[in-house]
């Protein structure tokens, strides 16, 4: 079992190595070469955005794994794939029809918009990429090179095209800034959509109207909980750039981006090990709570090594992700580690409550970490600057600690955790 997680995680590591390249170089190039109040902007606009995405993804990324381990004779692969396919793309329609009407409303009403019209429009990509991503059923089918590959082609294409629009001087510095930030996940989904839909060609199966309503019942608790969670993950940039402007916003975002990179690839591990987790959970729960230990444990590990290289070089790293080495920059880096330390947390009790039939736990739990990461960002960014929103989000990571103990005792005693009171 170890041996194949090990296994599992090069592959993803090979993944996660080439998507982070994206966030830990081409955008300290933007921020070096275009400004930190550039990107502030741009930023703020991403933030927006990828709300839209989260609404477009809607959890399926959790939940089609666990379908994927309780197939039965009457629905195959295929039958998932297409209808979280169709699911999806009624909730991109869904989010055009806002958000265009939205955006020329604003355009009109309010000149200052007028200028970042294109921006606005080409990050509409982000909920695109979303759309399409159907990496969650390479991983779950076990087809971890081929979504090796795909984030190798994808991150290169990116890099490329990136450092070719991002140039000192070039006109119009936020729609370039904006292209190159879709780049990625707009190639990323378009490889995976295509890729899934090839390796199930000797396959059957349809989308169905009952099919489609059905995934996107059983997906509610989960995207509730992502939205939710999405409302204080993601706002940094739009707090911080209403208290502190568009520069400490960017300052905060490059500094996010890399944070949330290497965050994903300390992740790798439970994404590796997700569909086994659901599968072993149903057939021998022993060997569930042995290998979420050794997600917890490998992911401490990494979590260590990298804060020995932040003690080392905290200048070097500041300077590299936003050219600047104040204190305000060293010190959003030292609290982004506090809070890439308690990620692992997180993704596993929801994944746990996921396969464990405990989906209705989830929205409260992330309800109580709005609350904390929330008010505790808004008072914290008023008071120390962006770095408070890292402070924020923290604590906010407490609260999923303690439920992990929780689940951890559960499993112990092979039973559910005790309800919150």
């Amino acid at each position: 079992m170890i041996k194949r997680l090990l296994l599992d995680n090069v592959l993803l590591g090979a993944q996660y190595l080439a998507a982070a390249l994206v966030p830990l170089l081409l955008i300290p190039h933007i921020v070096r070469t275009f400004g930190a109040a550039t990107f502030g902007k741009v930023a703020i606009g991403v933030a927006v955005t990828s709300y839209a995405a989260v609404i477009v993804q809607y959890g399926f990324h959790l939940t089609g794994p666990a379908e994927l381990a309780r197939l039965s004779d009457k629905r195959s692969v295929r039958n998932i794939f297409v209808e979280i396919a169709w699911a999806r793309a009624i909730l991109f329609c869904l989010v055009l029809a806002v958000a265009l009407p939205l955006i020329a409303i604003f355009a009109v009403g309010w000149p200052l918009l007028q200028s970042q019209l294109r921006s606005l429009l080409i990050l509409l990509l982000i909920p695109l990429g979303a759309a399409l991503n159907a990496g969650w059923l390479l991983q779950a089918t076990g087809k971890f090179r081929a979504i090796a590959m795909i984030a190798i082609a994808s991150t290169a294409a990116t890099l490329g095209l990136g450092f070719w629009l991002v140039k000192a001087g070039a006109s119009d510095p936020s729609f370039r800034a904006s292209l190159a930030i879709v780049l990625s996940p707009i190639l990323n989904g378009l490889a995976t959509f295509t890729y899934a839909h090839w390796s199930l060609r000797h396959t059957t199966g349809r989308a169905t109207r009952a099919g489609v309503l059905l995934a996107l019942h059983g997906g509610w608790g989960v995207f509730a909980s992502q939205f939710v969670a999405s409302l204080y993950a993601l706002a940094g940039p739009i707090v911080i750039g209403a208290f502190a402007g568009a520069r400490a916003a960017g300052l905060y975002a490059a500094v996010e981006r890399a944070a949330n990179a290497l965050q994903g690839a300390l992740q790798l591990t439970h994404t590796a090990a997700y569909p086994r987790l659901a599968s072993l959970y149903e057939t021998a729960r022993s060997q569930y709570r042995q290998l979420a230990f050794w997600v917890v444990a490998i992911y401490l590990v990494g979590t260590f090594v990298l804060g020995i290289l932040i003690v080392l070089s905290p200048g070097r790293i500041a300077l590299f992700l936003t050219g600047d080495m104040s204190m305000e920059t060293l010190l959003l880096i030292g609290c982004a580690y506090v809070w890439i330390g308690l990620g692992i947390f997180g993704p596993l009790v929801t994944g746990y409550f996921t396969i464990s039939a405990q989906r209705s736990r989830i929205l409260p739990l992330t309800l109580q970490i709005l609350t904390v990461s929330l008010i505790g960002g808004l008072l914290s960014v008023a008071w120390i600057g962006p770095s408070g929103w890292f402070i924020a989000l923290a604590l906010g990571q407490c609260v999923t600690l303690w439920k992990a103990i929780q689940m951890w005792d559960a499993l112990r005693n092979h039973q559910k955790p005790r309800s919150a009171t």
